[in-house]
């Protein structure tokens, strides 16, 4: 079998079919949940004429459907793009027409959006909108096809099936840097890089299916290629910290604890505000095993009182 980014969901999806595999607030899927749902939109691609290695667009909030639209572009041989869902059209657009995006993934919330980027970079030319169905839609899309929940296909593309497909050479996604020096590029990774990582992080910090991982960074940011695909390889769950919810740093202690996160893992500023005001003097953490952080510089002094609150988790620098 070709290693790619699906081995880990059809390993899993065969060994874990009813662990749960991605939980969001009190909507959760199980593996073969996330295996039937993402096989549905891998056929509409697949049904849509997508070509091995053609870009697709996920311009959608962190959410269950995100997660299921990325091993649907997966499994159809395309790589995925996620896309800022806070981002300026401005930015938006300059993505999609660097990428040649012809296929854009959505919510009913975000159409509008996408419908002006397909009116203004004709690339564009599918828009797939993943939560709702056409009825419940009063928009008239010009010039680009539009498909619904209503439309999924109903012959489901199986993991399986689909990792007999994939070469390890092929691209699996392109994130873009922030722009901060010129202007973003697309940074490209294919389906052996990223199990090269995968691999390495699942045997040095010993994942397993009884872990429960954070997903606390957005979803175009390197660090959630961590979250989503060593959970999976794993069996593990992928529990979705709500976006916004970075601000909110009893909130987030109070998740840890409810969700029984066994492994979390951000940039330092979120847990410097979870030491100054996450109240965690007055919380028990007992299934947080392992602390992970990347991205920036950990200040000493706060690293040093969050080891002396959370004593029982290890602590990774991947910095």
């Amino acid at each position: 079998m070709l290693r790619s980014l699906l081995t880990y969901l059809s390993e899993s999806c065969g060994n874990y079919p009813e662990n749960i595999a991605v939980r969001y607030k009190s909507t959760t899927l199980s593996y073969q949940d996330l295996d039937l749902n993402s096989g549905k939109l891998a056929c509409t691609f697949t049904q849509g004429g997508i070509t091995p290695g053609e870009r697709v667009g996920i311009y959608l909030d962190k959410s269950p459907e995100a997660v299921v639209s990325i091993f649907a572009v997966l499994k159809s041989r395309a790589c995925y793009v996620p896309l800022d869902p806070l981002a300026p059209e401005q930015r938006l657009s300059m993505i999609v027409d660097d990428c040649r995006l012809k296929w854009l993934i959505t919510s009913a919330k975000k159409l509008p959006i996408a419908l002006a980027l397909a009116a203004r970079i004709k690339c564009l030319e599918r828009i797939v909108v993943v939560d709702v169905e056409k009825s419940d839609v009063k928009l008239e899309p010009k010039g680009v096809k539009v498909y619904y929940k209503d439309d999924l296909e109903q012959a489901p593309i199986s993991s399986v099936e689909a990792t007999q497909q994939v070469d390890p050479r092929d691209l699996a996604y392109i994130l873009y840097t922030s722009g901060s020096t010129g202007l973003p590029k697309g940074v490209m990774i294919s389906h052996g890089a990223a199990c090269a990582f995968v691999d390495w992080a699942q045997a040095a910090f010993k994942i397993d299916c009884t872990d429960v991982l954070s997903a606390h960074a957005p979803l175009h940011f390197d660090l959630s290629i961590f979250d989503i695909f060593v959970a999976v390889a794993s069996g593990a769950t992928i529990c979705l910290v709500p976006q916004g919810w970075s601000f909110l740093p009893k909130t987030i202690a109070d998740f840890i604890v409810q969700n029984g996160i066994t492994t979390w893992y951000s940039v330092p500023t979120a847990l410097v505000q979870l030491v100054i005001y996450g109240d965690l003097e007055h919380q028990d953490f007992p299934d947080l095993r392992r602390i992970l952080f990347a991205g920036e510089v950990f200040p000493s002094k706060f690293l040093r009182r969050l080891m002396q609150l959370l004593p029982q988790a290890d602590y990774y620098n991947l910095y």
